[in-house]
């Protein structure tokens, strides 16, 4: 039999795997999280000392919020909005934020800043569960009393939210013929983007400018985009001390299902004059552009087809200032 909380965690459904810190254990994980006691029972043997993650999606949608960057203020925002709607499962984490968890039966994509703190957890996320243990603070992830998952019901997604979630995301490479899919670029292509954008190129410079949180985030959309390795961004992490590289993994794995973030979300002093900024793109549709035309092709390489129309409505979107960020 399984020791709590994981028989609770089966009993509910949960796809959970074992992580080190808050990075899953192995690749594939997606794949491999389960609610199955015989598959869990075995890696409790394997892994004594892991803490535990949560696959969500699959009917679970988190809002995760980190007081950091803002989350506390955005958290009352959406107290004041949507009042007892948020009134669900919560959890403490260890590093002094809230993950709270809704039923959806909606397909919802991961959202990194939908406003200052608050990330989205939707199909192909994660978080970690308690009693996990964070790997910077010691501390413990735990329920919040009266707010664990056997003391109240997991309540629906917000309507207001499950809408503005619901828009499809871009998924990012090509594992068959699909048009709607991305294609990987070759590798020196890509170590080409700080050429397409001067705000980039001064942000990898040695910090020339200094890099806020939702910059950073675009940057990790941008080189998801175009490579499954992480080192590129981990590279344009470098710079700045508050991005180290287990921060830069950690956000790596967060945002893998993101698509390129547009220039307009950006807002630094050398897009003011990029002529990119103006006809609201991200410099990944640029730069695939600039090489499928030295390869003598139309469009942008490796881009679907309706890329471009997509970028453009979510671009209009964050310039009407719904907090939106993709």
């Amino acid at each position: 039999m399984l020791p709590e909380p994981f028989q609770t965690y089966v009993r509910l459904g949960f796809r959970i795997f074992p992580a080190q810190g808050k990075h899953p254990m192995f690749s594939g994980w997606q794949a491999k999280a389960t609610s199955e006691t015989k598959q869990i029972a075995a890696w409790l043997r394997q892994y004594p000392q892991a803490n535990w993650g949560l696959a969500t999606g699959n009917g679970l949608v988190v809002i995760d919020v980190d007081p950091r960057h803002g989350g506390m203020a955005s958290l009352q925002e959406l107290k004041s909005k949507y009042g007892d709607a948020l009134k669900t499962v919560i959890s403490h984490t260890g590093g002094g934020g809230w993950h709270l968890i809704f039923r959806t039966s909606d397909k919802v994509r991961n959202a990194v800043n939908l406003l200052p703190g608050i990330d989205i957890r939707g199909d192909g996320g994660l978080i970690i569960l308690p009693p996990s243990i964070h790997p910077d603070t010691g501390r413990r992830y735990e329920w919040v009393k009266d707010y664990a998952p056997d003391e109240r019901d997991f309540v629906p997604l917000p309507e207001g939210l499950a809408v503005q979630l619901r828009a499809p995301a871009i998924v990012k490479y090509s594992s068959g013929e699909t048009a709607s899919q991305w294609s990987k670029l070759p590798a020196d292509v890509a170590l080409r983007l700080p050429q397409v954008c001067p705000w980039l190129k001064d942000a990898v410079d040695a910090g020339a400018n200094r890099v806020n949180y939702s910059q950073w985030v675009a940057m990790a959309s941008w080189a998801h985009s175009m490579t499954d390795e992480p080192q590129l961004f981990f590279n344009w992490s470098k710079p700045y001390y508050e991005f180290d590289e287990r921060e830069a993994r950690a956000k790596w794995h967060q945002t893998a299902t993101l698509s390129p973030v547009g220039c307009a979300s950006i807002n630094g002093q050398a897009c003011q004059t990029c002529p990119h900024r103006a006809a609201n793109s991200n410099p990944v549709m640029v730069l695939r552009k600039q090489y499928a035309a030295e390869r003598g092709e139309s469009g942008a390489f490796g881009a679907p087809e309706e890329a471009e129309e997509i970028r453009q409505l979510l671009s209009n979107l964050a310039n009407t200032g719904n907090n939106l960020r993709f």
